[in-house]
């Protein structure tokens, strides 16, 4: 039996969001959830002190973030929330004797310089994050909260996961936070039949995403495994933002045309991850290939729209 599996007392923080209520519904049959909300501030020292009381382990994925427009626009504050809700948590886990304390880290750790121009090539996790050179203040945020767990790592274990964009049903897909994926099944689930998209970037840019169902199995496996240092999670495949583009088109049977905007906020010019360590020590490794999720994911938005 899994030790997620075994009536352990779990908090979630931010389990209204799309990853902390897609993990709260994968437990909370086999084990005792608390689930900690927008309605908790986790800016006060004394809210953490509370929520963490009597806990065996925190997954705490309570954090103001969203796709690169959103995160840029609002660097200052997304790094001054989330820097202060995070050591409050983490010390308030550390009082409290929490057993294990999971961290959302991201892909947005990884220097800059490494993703942009020729040599395109997958950021491992020991060679290219440190020295620190993230293009966002969330990255800057992330690394930091990354070393300050690493500092209290001898009083209470610690585990990391660096997630390249997670998407999949559920996923925030308007409103200003969501990421790419997600912002394209909206628009193409919205536009009739012969109309014209428009697509941040000139569509160039490289990503790679881990859909939803896959994230959880890896979170499962770092957080039952015996490795505290960050772990990158990341999907099988990788594919330019026109291609991602097309696929959305495809799976919604439309036929559209595609406005690019070079000027708007595009981020670096690929982002994948090496996922060989994860896959080694865990034996973890994805199974949702890009166009069965982007189909998956479009399916869902395409009826959330339709409500």
């Amino acid at each position: 039996m899994s030790v997620l599996c075994q009536g352990k007392r779990i908090l979630i923080t931010g389990a209204l969001g799309f990853l902390g209520k897609a993990l709260w519904l994968r437990l909370q049959r086999d084990n005792t959830i608390i689930p900690a909300g927008p309605y908790y501030d986790l800016m006060d020292y004394r809210t953490c002190r509370s929520i963490t009381y009597g806990v065996d382990y925190v997954f705490h994925f309570a954090n103001r973030m969203g796709g690169i427009k959103y995160i840029v626009d609002n660097g200052p504050e997304v790094m001054l929330n989330n820097s202060l809700a995070n050591a409050n948590l983490i010390k308030a886990s550390v009082e409290n004797k929490v057993k294990r304390f999971f961290f959302p880290s991201s892909f947005c750790v990884y220097r800059q310089t490494l993703q942009t121009g020729v040599g395109i090539h997958e950021l491992a996790e020991d060679t290219d994050a440190i020295p620190a050179d993230p293009d966002t203040y969330y990255g800057w945020e992330k690394i930091f909260t990354e070393k300050m767990l690493e500092a209290f790592s001898k009083k209470m274990q610690v585990r990391i996961a660096r997630f390249v964009s997670i998407y999949g049903p559920g996923n925030h897909y308007k409103g200003g936070k969501e990421k790419v994926i997600p912002a394209l099944c909206r628009k193409v689930a919205e536009a009739k039949d012969g109309d014209e998209i428009e697509v941040f970037g000139d569509g160039t840019q490289i990503r790679s995403f881990c859909y939803i169902d896959d994230c959880l199995d890896a979170i499962i496996a770092i957080m039952e495994g015996d490795y505290d240092k960050p772990l990158n999670v990341d999907g099988p495949d990788s594919a330019t933002v026109s291609a991602i583009t097309n696929m959305v088109i495809e799976a919604s049977g439309k036929q559209l045309k595609i406005k690019y905007v070079p000027t708007e906020v595009k981020g670096v010019d690929f982002r994948m991850a090496s996922i060989f360590k994860i896959k080694h020590l865990l034996g973890w490794k994805p199974e949702i290939k890009l166009k069965e999720g982007i189909q998956k994911t479009y399916e869902w938005v395409e009826r959330e729209i339709k409500k």
